[in-house]
């Protein structure tokens, strides 16, 4: 499983991003938003996980790379309601990363 990285790009504004499930690959990165001219984005409610443990995610956030799930919440102020769990995908080992209830 390669991983998903979502780029934030430069001036981006009122995006809401919800309700998705994203697991990082081998650069360990979630999220890139090395700008600080975006404004009133909303990131929240989101499912993350690294098989390496939420201590060892990456996150770019205002030019700043932050370490660890945790931090990373506390200083992009964003996904105060998501968490970091593995999710528990319909057959894993046969690439089929539907989601079970």
């Amino acid at each position: 499983m390669d991983g998903v990285q979502l780029l934030i790009q430069y001036n981006t504004k009122q995006n809401k991003i919800e309700k998705n499930t994203m697991v990082a690959g081998s650069s360990k990165l979630f999220i890139s938003n090395p700008f600080k001219q975006s404004k009133g984005n909303i990131i929240n409610n989101n499912f993350y996980y690294l098989s390496d443990g939420e201590k060892e995610t990456r996150w770019i956030w205002e030019m700043n790379e932050i370490k660890g799930f945790n931090s990373y919440k506390k200083k992009s102020s964003q996904d105060s309601k998501s968490v970091f769990k593995k999710p528990k995908f319909k057959n894993e080992s046969k690439r089929d990363l539907r989601l079970t209830k």
